[in-house]
């Protein structure tokens, strides 16, 4: 496997004016071009599958999908773990079916390419009907695919043969002509094509696996790129141990070419490559081009796809725009049953290129460096909001999968209701969301279901609230089998927690604040092993606690205040006092009501209040007070506990 890198620059062709032509069609996408090429067909990642806290979520065996974080974002290459569509938990509910067709109507795709070969759609009526007779539908899903005809059973005279030679069968096999005898007879042998039509598309004969547009042949195989990285990102075979995996690890693409080896096509050929995906059973169109005037007769064409419930899915395009105040087509067609998509990267934030509007962009999904398949065996990069449109048209089809009698409505709504709300959004798209294709097929979210937790240590630990990218990269690490114990206890002795500790210490004991150079030494001391009853020992016996307590009178009744809570009765008062003229030794007085059953029933009351919202009865608490008295359990120790527990964790 091949995988091409290159500086990221934006490509906008138009082809060649001519005489009472319409405009071209741009190719809206920025690329990864070859440059420097390595070889890592023998590069394989272990396969993952993880149960975490009650979310589940299944990881394929795709040697580079680890690189594919638009699908599974861990933080790699300097992103933000959980800032991805959340395809591994979406793959317990469905990872797709071949009865769902999507039409990408493009540059064509490679459909030879090991990773996309048995997802090409096949035309069920123009299979020749001297070789469907004698062919098996081995899963039982009524079609007749390259899923199928990969089955041995399927192989041979009369039926299908590898006719070119690459060990499988694909596209490039039925699209071999017939072999015919003196008569014009079917004699087993060769592909398919026959130069006949059999669906009653007489304008397009032997339109097996789609069609080229450009050229007006039955051959739409991707020269230029863009189509194949389209639609690997929609439906590269997953789990199979090669390369990527697509959104839909099984899927019907119906290949429609209409943009040439330059990227650059007439809309008059996207309209009669969207009228031909209606008419042959496409229910979903991906469209990452753009840059067409108005037109009546392209939104005509998407009108009567709406009529016949297909959902246009189409890319807001990539001049850093605002769609709303400056249109742009077929992206500006405000029709219920187009979606349009903006691109954010791998930190959820908007891409410096997209374009956007309130009004006008439906919502946003990955678009910065995408990892995807392109044609003859190579992978490569590719930056756009032509990547971004797949990644929704992939998760509308995993939809269609799992609910195949939905309307194209009911649908899109799934969709958009369900996205992962962020601030770089609000206001610039319609939902203010990214794509979430765990919440929209119902699957246990990760951020839904643990975001509670991490919101709440922020809050009781650190004293503020989260950020969404910090809640998505906290989430990401327990569903990569972080316990909570270890997330607990790294807020806890996180430095912004310790600073935190090192000012309430200077405003209860001292009750002033600290200077920057005070909070770093302190820091510093917890950092070396103090615990937190050492630190607070170290305020009460410090020269400025002396000096705000002369005598003994006064620093017993400060340590009654600030350590106790409470005022000294005049026994205790009076046996630390003495005590403290026999010896002159504060740090054992200190000490000694620090290890008191008094502080840590106070200690352990506090903790009750402040992360269980609710007092703790007799025997509960005793547990934690003779811990601490036995040298068993210290105060981290304990908090530490109390955040851990399966009462805090269910905290709402």
């Amino acid at each position: 496997m091949r995988l091409a890198r290159k500086r990221q620059r934006q490509l906008v062709r138009k082809s060649p004016r001519a005489a009472k032509v319409r405009p071209s069609v741009e190719q809206l996408e920025t690329r990864h071009l070859p440059s420097v090429v390595c070889i890592m067909g023998n590069v394989v990642a272990a396969p993952l599958q993880s149960v975490s806290l009650g979310v589940s979520s299944v990881s394929p065996n795709d040697p580079s999908f680890g690189s594919q974080w638009d699908l599974n974002n861990t933080g790699q290459s300097g992103g933000t773990a959980g800032a991805d569509i959340h395809a591994t938990q979406a793959w317990t509910v469905t990872s797709g079916s071949a009865k769902t067709v999507v039409a990408v109507i493009d540059t064509g795709v490679d459909y030879n390419h090991p990773d996309l070969y048995q997802n090409i759609w096949i035309n069920q009526q123009e299979i020749p009907l001297s070789r469907l007779r004698n062919l098996t539908d081995v899963d039982g899903d009524g079609l007749i695919t390259f899923h199928d005809l990969n089955n041995p059973i399927n192989q041979g005279v009369g039926k299908i043969t590898d006719v070119n030679g690459d060990g499988r069968i694909d596209a490039a096999d039925i699209l071999s002509p017939m072999r015919l005898d003196s008569h014009g007879n079917d004699t087993g042998l060769g592909g398919w094509a026959h130069h006949s039509t059999q669906d009653g598309d007489t304008a397009h004969p032997d339109d097996l696996i789609g069609w080229n547009f450009v050229n007006n042949t039955n051959n739409p195989f991707d020269d230029n790129g863009h189509g194949t990285h389209v639609s690997g990102t929609i439906g590269a075979m997953g789990n199979d141990g090669v390369g990527v995996t697509g959104i839909n690890w099984s899927v019907s693409i119906m290949a429609l070419k209409f943009l040439n080896a330059s990227g650059s096509g007439y809309d008059s050929n996207a309209i009669n490559a969207l009228n031909y995906s209606v008419v042959h059973g496409a229910t979903i169109s991906n469209n990452s081009w753009g840059g067409a005037s108005y037109d009546p007769n392209l939104l005509a064409a998407i009108q009567t796809a709406q009529a016949h419930g297909d959902i246009f899915v189409a890319a807001a395009g990539n001049n850093g725009q605002n769609l709303d105040a400056s249109p742009s087509y077929p992206a500006s067609f405000n029709l219920d049953n187009v979606v349009v998509v903006a691109a954010t990267d791998r930190n959820d934030q908007l891409a410096s290129f997209s374009n956007y509007g309130a009004g006008s962009v439906s919502l946003a999904a990955p678009g910065v460096e995408i990892l995807s398949t392109t044609p003859n065996n190579t992978y490569s990069w590719y930056s756009g909001t032509s990547m971004a449109t797949p990644h929704v048209t992939g998760v509308l089809a995993l939809l269609r999968s799992q609910n195949p009698t939905w309307s194209y409505g009911q649908l899109i709504n799934q969709v958009l209701s369900t996205v992962d709300p962020l601030p770089g959004l609000q206001g610039i798209t319609k939902t203010g969301g990214r794509l979430d294709a765990a919440a929209a097929l119902g699957a246990a979210s990760p951020v839904n279901g643990e975001a509670p937790f991490i919101q709440h240590l922020y809050s009781d630990v650190l004293g503020r609230s989260a950020s969404d990218g910090e809640i998505r990269s906290w989430v990401a690490s327990l569903n990569a089998g972080v316990s909570r114990a270890q997330v607990v206890r790294s807020f806890w002795e996180s430095q912004e927690h310790r600073l935190r500790e090192v000012d309430s210490y200077y405003a209860q004991y001292l009750h002033r604040s600290a200077d920057s150079a005070e909070e770093f030494g302190w820091v510093q001391a917890f950092q070396h092993g103090m615990s937190e009853a050492d630190v607070i020992l170290g305020f009460v016996t410090s020269g400025e606690y002396a000096d705000a307590h002369p005598d003994a009178l006064s620093f017993v009744n400060g340590l009654y205040q600030d350590v106790l809570g409470r005022v000294a009765d005049t026994a205790g008062e009076a046996g630390w006092a003495a005590l403290l003229a026999t010896t002159g030794n504060r740090f054992l007085v200190a000490n000694s009501i620090l290890r008191s059953t008094e502080f840590y029933r106070g200690t352990v009351d506090a903790y009750y209040t402040q992360f269980l919202y609710r007092a703790a009865d007799s025997s509960e608490g005793q547990g934690w007070v003779t811990g601490m008295a036995q040298g068993s359990v210290s105060i981290e120790t304990a908090a530490i506990g109390f955040l851990d527990s399966a009462e805090y964790y269910s905290r709402p």
